[in-house]
């Protein structure tokens, strides 16, 4: 392919666009954080919808715990926070100074003509006061913030006025620095559900980006980001370095119908304590015991967010991953009885997410065939101890069967598809088709080079096959990514 100097002309012109377009789009755009005595355990992004109003996520200003408060600053706040002390001091010193002298000389000149002061707005204040809710979509994880200052409110698009493999632009928060990712349209056919967005994230991309608006090549919001999966390390698409990942945004069409349906403002603590909103809590409590390998505490919250609201899918498949590795661990120790119980639990949450029809997500469905597809090879292991090799090698099949479908719709995504081929490379291996398990295990690797895990089992693959230097050479690889990995 020939790539002339006006291609790469064109191709540098959109970049300053967009970064043009982000630039623009600074000062309508916030950062959340909610704080839970003195202590920082949510951020996010959110932007002005209307002059009064900000939309974020729900789970960005989850809360309802005692001593729970949410903060709104601008990017000029933060950059603030960054001065060193003493001009910090100074500067609003000399400020002062020069508006109390320019406002005796207006008051000299206008006294007894005063208008009515006004509220603040965006280039007065760099903070925002919170006066409650005016409306919220607890499926969609979708909420409108009242403030009392105003705010300069970015242009809302056209719901159809976008074609997949368009350019768009994301603005937000990451590490408190306001950020743009450059992206594409991926899958638009999903448009009034869901929009899937291809981008890649900055080595050093953690969190923040929840909330953020996508903007169209004019600077219209088209949608407003929920959730980012791709660039694993694992199976559960956390995010990586430098590798392709999806963000996933609730499209304009739900935004309109919020704002449309706006109506009298809750305070925040009121609308903390309505069931299908602490929902969100729950979560976020059992995502941080899962992070900690905490799983019996993790399935707890899962369980009792999905009592207060069992609408928010990617719930199944969290609780089912903890199910997973907690029926892992159990397998370790030899419990196989109750280690059967949470793989068999996690099996029927996958299985909910394939089934549920109202759920069109690919990317949410190829995630549950992956996890059930894993489970049913962990659940062959059990079976292989106990000599059941027709069950288990039942179940090694069913594996290659639900991970034929979770690549049939992640085409894209390199590190959740390395998964995938990892996955099934493991089932094939298990089945003694050693020669397309390595196979599996060449495309694993291609898409993920530095998982010490996939060297090592494509390693054993080639053991069994007598290919005992290339073995031995896997092996070795597998070490140097992870000295703690099992010889």
């Amino acid at each position: 392919m020939i790539v002339n100097d006006e291609d790469n002309s064109m191709e540098h012109n959109k970049k300053t666009h967009l970064q043009q377009i982000a630039e623009d789009s600074k000062e309508s755009t916030v950062y959340l954080k909610t704080r839970l005595l003195g202590l920082t355990f949510q951020v996010g992004t959110g932007f002005f919808v209307e002059p009064d109003k900000i939309a974020t996520n729900i789970h960005v200003i989850e809360g309802g715990f005692p001593g729970c408060s949410i903060k709104i600053v601008t990017a000029e706040q933060l950059e603030f926070g960054k001065v060193p002390l003493i001009q910090r001091i100074s500067k609003p010193i000399n400020n002062l100074v020069q508006q109390l002298f320019v406002g005796i000389l207006k008051r000299l000149k206008t006294e007894g003509h005063q208008k009515p002061k006004h509220l603040q707005n965006i280039k007065e204040t760099p903070e925002y006061t919170i006066e409650g809710v005016t409306a919220y979509d607890d499926k969609n994880d979708l909420v409108i913030l009242k403030v009392t200052e105003t705010g300069v409110h970015l242009p809302l698009g056209k719901y159809d006025s976008f074609e997949s493999d368009e350019q768009v632009c994301i603005v937000g928060y990451n590490k408190k620095k306001y950020k743009s990712i450059a992206g594409t349209i991926s899958a638009a056919q999903y448009k009034e559900k869901q929009l899937q967005i291809k981008v890649k994230l900055p080595k050093d991309h953690t969190v923040g980006h929840s909330g953020s608006p996508v903007l169209n090549n004019k600077g219209q919001v088209i949608g407003v980001v929920n959730s980012v999966i791709g660039s694993g390390s694992d199976k559960d698409g956390t995010v990586g370095e430098n590798s392709t990942s999806f963000v996933y945004a609730i499209p304009l069409t739900i935004l309109k119908a919020l704002l449309a349906n706006s109506g009298d403002v809750e305070t925040i603590s009121e609308w903390w304590q309505h069931p299908r909103t602490r929902a969100y809590g729950k979560i976020t409590l059992g995502n941080s015991k899962l992070r900690a390998g905490k799983y019996k505490q993790a399935i707890a919250y899962y369980d009792a967010a999905l009592k207060l609201n069992p609408d928010i899918t990617l719930v199944y498949i969290s609780r089912g991953r903890a199910n997973g590795r907690f029926g892992e661990s159990k397998a370790k120790q030899g419990l196989l009885v109750e280690a059967r119980s949470h793989f068999q639990v996690a099996i029927d949450d996958y299985s909910k997410v394939i089934n549920n029809k109202v759920i069109i997500q690919d990317h949410l469905r190829s995630i549950a065939y992956n996890g059930r597809g894993w489970t049913y090879y962990l659940l062959g292991q059990i079976e292989t101890k106990e000599g059941n090799i027709q069950e288990a090698q039942k179940l090694f099949q069913e594996t290659v069967l639900d991970v034929n479908e979770a690549l049939r719709m992640q085409p894209e995504g390199a590190s959740l598809r390395s998964s995938y081929f990892h996955t099934r490379g493991a089932a094939k291996a298990a089945l003694g088709d050693h020669r397309e398990a390595i196979e599996d295990y060449d495309e694993s690797i291609r898409l993920n080079s530095k998982k010490a895990l996939l060297y090592h089992d494509r390693g054993l693959a080639k053991r069994c096959l007598g290919q005992v230097e290339d073995a031995e050479a896997d092996f070795a690889k597998a070490k140097k990514l992870d000295p703690d990995i099992e010889d």
